[in-house]
């Protein structure tokens, strides 16, 4: 984040120069065409506004702020798709199976049919911007009233949601390479949420916190592999003749059984508390 929280200041008027630092560099970054950046921005943006759902007069703002943001991201979704595939087939090309000539030449026809999909047009810019500039206005004259006892609520319910979609991705059976992708996705949705709420009050418990969001992190990094793997090879399919690119499906499946395994297994161990324990352990003496 542009800013870090300082525990001595007032943590409205805090949170509320970090949420408009950020609404100002995810819109520079937009207009430079930074497309990556923009949308790495509204999502901590929208984590930072999650965390406000309990401040004095922040629900509401809050509620439609995410919204809006939500709607810039989802009109940026394509060229982070693109920029995951052929960054995924990069590291593709550095094992063992791809060292040949031949499998060099499956690479590089991998790359231009993802290559050729969908992009943003001039519109879909357009409408990010116009949705962000919407953000900007709205924070101008925010001042939501919050207490660390907000923080706290907003953190545990973080961390309600992550553990309700961990339950269900193993109730539906949706890790160890299956092709539950829909509630592993929003599993990592939910974790890449809490860690960046971490991160944001890491100042006030940097040693507990600390700890704890390295390993939301590290999660987060395993689900978000996963998911890189499971945009790859649905793009794959939609370029069609399965059949040329059965190798790298085979892979990719490989691939996405052993992170489905350890992602799960470090849930499970990670959410194992109950959500009153996971926040007694950042807040042990406050």
């Amino acid at each position: 984040m542009p800013r870090r929280l300082n525990p001595k200041c007032k943590l409205g008027a805090e949170f509320h120069k970090v949420a408009t630092a950020e609404i100002g560099a995810a819109i520079r970054k937009l207009k430079a065409g930074n497309v990556h950046q923009t949308r790495s921005g509204i999502k901590r943006l929208r984590a930072l506004l999650a965390l406000l759902h309990f401040a004095a007069g922040g629900r509401r703002c809050a509620s439609t702020q995410e919204q809006r943001l939500r709607d810039a991201a989802r009109s940026l979704s394509q060229s982070r798709d693109l920029e995951v595939c052929l960054a995924t087939l990069d590291a593709m090309g550095k094992v063992p199976e791809f060292l040949d000539q031949p499998s060099a030449a499956l690479l590089q026809q991998a790359r231009e049919a993802v290559s050729g999909s969908r992009r943003e047009t001039d519109e879909d810019f357009a409408v990010a911007l116009r949705k962000l500039k919407g953000v900007q206005c709205a924070l101008v004259d925010w001042a939501p009233k919050l207490d660390w006892k907000a923080v706290r609520r907003g953190l545990e319910r973080s961390y309600r949601r992550v553990r309700r979609a961990d339950e269900k991705a193993c109730q539906t059976g949706a890790g160890v390479g299956s092709d539950g992708s829909g509630a592993m996705h929003v599993l990592r949705k939910r974790v890449k949420r809490l860690w960046a709420q971490l991160r944001l009050v890491h100042d006030c418990r940097p040693h507990v916190i600390g700890k704890l969001a390295g390993k939301v992190g590290r999660l987060g990094d395993l689900l978000g592999n996963e998911h890189d793997l499971v945009i790859l090879r649905d793009r794959l399919c939609e370029a069609g003749d399965p059949e040329r690119f059965s190798l790298l499906h085979r892979m990719i499946e490989q691939r996405r059984t052993r992170l489905d395994s350890e992602s799960m297994a470090l849930a499970a161990q990670m959410f194992s508390d109950p959500p009153e324990k996971f926040i007694r352990r950042i807040f042990k003496s406050r």
